[in-house]
């Protein structure tokens, strides 16, 4: 539990410091005070911001691979169903259906390289307003 303001009523100890913890240097009366605990400033990298532009891009372009991928298989498999017969039917078939779900899944992969990198600068933000709350 935190409190925001001390009441010295309800608290005498937090003022007085025995001699004994004079001389030892112990002075913490209270451990669960909330101005003793580590802050997000006080971590080494807390002041590092990246942008991770170059990782975004690599997100997009392989989402880009991946819809062609879904394109080609679509348009591949309309065409050999068109021009096919008998077991070329279900092969044109069987390439729009792995086709599709390959492709879909490297665009799920350049997606979630793309929400990683959301994440990170979304946690960017959080630590500054954090900062400036402070």
């Amino acid at each position: 539990m935190y409190h925001s303001e001390r009441d010295s009523s309800t608290s005498p100890r937090s003022e007085q410091v025995t001699d004994e913890e004079n001389a030892s240097g112990n002075t913490d009366t209270d451990s669960s005070d909330p101005s003793d605990a580590p802050t997000v400033q006080d971590s080494p990298d807390a002041s590092r911001s990246s942008s991770y532009s170059t990782l975004k891009g690599v997100g997009k372009f392989i989402s880009a691979i991946g819809w062609v991928l879904v394109a080609l298989a679509v348009v591949g498999g309309l065409i050999g169903m068109g021009e096919a017969e008998g077991p070329g039917v279900a092969a044109a078939l069987a390439l729009i259906v792995f086709g599709v779900a390959t492709g879909g899944l490297i665009v799920a992969q350049g997606q979630m390289i793309s929400c990683i990198v959301d994440i990170e600068r979304n946690t960017d933000d959080m630590v500054a307003l954090l900062k400036e709350n402070h």
